[in-house]
């Protein structure tokens, strides 16, 4: 498999995993720490739709707005549901308006 097929599929396997919120208990943890596998850091990689461009009435990327890594309060993002699990998550939004696959190794 090419590099570009395995960075391509790697990050669909990311996404997926983050989509998923397995059958763990709704109950919160008494040890203040986050549950295993929950991660530290989460580093969104992509295009103009990762940006949240466009979703601030204007057209230019609005990050706040992002599906992957929006803090806004009307944004249910990837980041906003992990932080629940683990208030310490970092976040950083690295993707760019008009990337292709081809870039994802460069982002």
């Amino acid at each position: 498999m090419s590099r570009r097929g395995v960075t391509a599929l790697a990050c669909l396997a990311a996404l997926v995993a983050l989509a998923c919120d397995g059958a763990g208990s709704a109950s919160p943890r008494p040890s203040g720490s986050p549950p295993p596998g929950t991660p530290a850091v989460l580093t969104a990689l992509g295009d103009s739709i990762t940006t949240g461009f466009g979703s601030c009435l204007v057209l230019m990327s609005c990050e706040r707005n992002s599906w992957s890594t929006g803090t806004g309060l009307r944004v249910e993002s990837h980041y906003r549901r992990l932080r629940e699990r683990n208030p310490a998550l970092r976040g950083e939004n690295r993707a760019a308006p008009g990337a292709r696959a081809a870039a994802l190794a460069g982002q």
